[in-house]
């Protein structure tokens, strides 16, 4: 069965901006996610016949020229076609996707178009943002040839209506294209190839994370594609990972172990390169009431990673069955946080009330402090 090869990646957003990083690892950030397309094109080499972006190649049309030059620099050595559909972060603009080599394919309105690849008997359909906004965008074919492989590239947002000002997609109207595949971009979570009547589609989520909102392993699906057939495998290609986890310090006593457990716990998941990743890490169990966990000074005693946001979620360990009945100020407080905690059916209140207890408990030790 005669098929095509294709790469499907979206959103790598270089030249983006990293508001919580120092400038220098914001750099390096930029560099690696450049460095992670390029050694993408690379990897792809010989492997494909067909390299789809489905939008956001760059974080905004403001593109480093340095950066630029050296994308299309790659971009015309590798031996396949590369075919672009910009979106509402890199939407069309002559400075930007003019005057890429001959094997560059831009799509540059906002409207379904397509490039032949006669030789591969297949059709490529897509469009491009022409402004940050697209709310009038329909995904409409006509005239499909169905005896040639026809693959759809846009760069939109899958909704149950048409509500959306980011090339909104009903799966109505996927079902209707006849597509073999449709790549899609702009969500940056990866999705499963799902299937629609005859339709396949997904997104490839983004290349390399940027946010805690961008969690796990990121990459891109490579493959063949086949009337009727899709056969496309995700590969993780991300050089650092967004990892969100709880970590359990029961019975630890003070902050050095605690930063045992997190490196022990993470090495354990994560393998020997664990330090590469950024992480948001929330702490949770029983810790003494005379421990004071210093969040400052954790994340400096973590400085091993490469950036970590930590929070703390633990209760105080007391046992309140012990607690004098007697009119001490301290077990007062106690009992009184404790009573408002066991009748409260609000799990955003029971948290404010745990914190306000490990708070005053501290305040009873002359440890709270005015920070300004």
């Amino acid at each position: 069965m005669e098929s095509v090869k294709i790469a499907h990646c979206a959103d790598i957003h270089m030249c983006s901006k990293f508001r919580k990083f120092s400038v220098s690892k914001a750099n390096l950030r930029n560099s690696e996610i450049k460095n992670s397309f390029l050694n993408l094109l690379k990897y792809c080499d010989s492997k494909i016949d067909l390299f789809l972006i489905a939008g956001d190649l760059f974080d905004s049309i403001n593109v480093s020229k340095e950066v630029l030059e050296e994308i299309k620099y790659l971009v015309k050595s590798v031996n396949f076609k590369v075919i672009i559909s910009p979106g509402n972060h890199d939407f069309y603009v002559s400075d930007v996707y003019e005057n890429w080599s001959e094997n560059v394919f831009v799509f540059k309105k906002n409207k379904l178009e397509f490039f032949d690849f006669k030789s591969l008997n297949t059709r490529v359909w897509g469009c491009s943002f022409t402004n940050v906004y697209s709310q009038n965008f329909k995904l409409k074919v006509d005239n499909l040839n169905s005896k040639i492989i026809n693959i759809g590239l846009v760069h939109g947002d899958i909704w149950s209506n048409k509500n959306n000002c980011y090339n909104s997609i009903l799966l109505s109207e996927i079902e209707s294209t006849g597509f073999e595949y449709l790549a899609l971009g702009h969500i940056h979570n990866r999705t499963e190839i799902k299937k629609i009547g005859d339709v396949f589609y997904a997104y490839s989520g983004c290349l390399e994370g940027r946010g805690f909102d961008e969690l796990g392993e990121k990459g891109f699906y490579i493959g063949e594609i086949s009337k009727n057939c899709v056969n496309l495998k995700f590969k993780k290609f991300c050089k650092r990972m967004y990892i969100e986890i709880k970590i359990d310090i029961t019975n630890l006593r003070n902050n050095i172990e605690v930063c045992e457990k997190i490196n022990k716990k993470l090495s354990d998941l994560y393998g020997q390169n664990y330090e590469y990743n950024s992480y948001k890490i929330i702490l949770v169990g029983e810790v003494p009431e005379e421990f004071f966990i210093n969040i400052r000074d954790l994340e400096l005693k973590l400085e091993n990673l490469f950036y970590v946001e930590i929070s703390d979620s633990t209760e105080v360990e007391a046992n309140f069955n012990k607690i004098c009945d007697d009119f001490d100020l301290k077990n007062i407080f106690i009992k009184s946080i404790k009573e408002k905690i066991n009748n409260s059916t609000s799990e955003n209140d029971i948290l404010i009330l745990k914190n306000a207890l490990k708070i005053g408990i501290r305040a009873f030790r002359q440890e709270v402090f005015y920070d300004n």
